[in-house]
């Protein structure tokens, strides 16, 4: 039976108010597979620097009681030695894992906002690899990094971005 995605959203609801982020009335539409643009990772907004099948990495301005209210509120414990990360609790991972698998088409937007262009532009500076994997979906291949650069940057021009 699929996750209850109510449950889902009272969740992110919760993690959120302990992050003093305004409550959700719905989960905002991510990308399956994507770390950084999934469904969890949009709900949270820049609170987390990362998201993957087993942990939420926070973003390291909050302190240390914070991160640990955020894990008691979603259900999850920090790690160890690296507190900041915070792992899931089962509805989060059944959730991540029937989105991946295509189980909410309607949570599905594979389009990028305007502060991940921007993210993007950035990375696609030093970390050519990742930037090309990252939106393969996107842009053609390219054999060079020139080639994806000025793709790119013709992009962002006619995006006026």
């Amino acid at each position: 039976m699929p996750v209850d995605l109510n449950e889902v959203l009272a969740l992110v609801n919760k993690g959120r108010a302990v992050l003093d982020l305004p409550p959700l009335t719905e989960l905002p539409k991510g990308t399956p597979g994507d770390s950084c643009r999934c469904v969890l990772a949009r709900a949270f907004d820049d609170a987390i620097l990362m998201i993957n099948v087993d942990d939420i990495v926070l973003d390291d301005r909050f302190p240390e009681t914070t991160i640990l209210a955020f894990a008691q509120a979603t259900g999850g414990t920090c790690g160890e030695v690296y507190p900041e990360y915070v792992s899931h609790p089962k509805v989060f991972k059944d959730f991540i894992q029937e989105f991946d698998s295509g189980l909410h088409p309607q949570l599905i937007n594979n389009k990028l906002n305007r502060s991940e262009f921007r993210l993007l532009e950035y990375l696609s500076k030093d970390r050519f690899t990742w930037m090309h994997a990252s939106i393969e979906f996107t842009v053609p291949d390219f054999p060079t990094q020139e080639g994806a650069q000025a793709h790119l940057n013709e992009f962002f021009e006619r995006a006026g971005i």
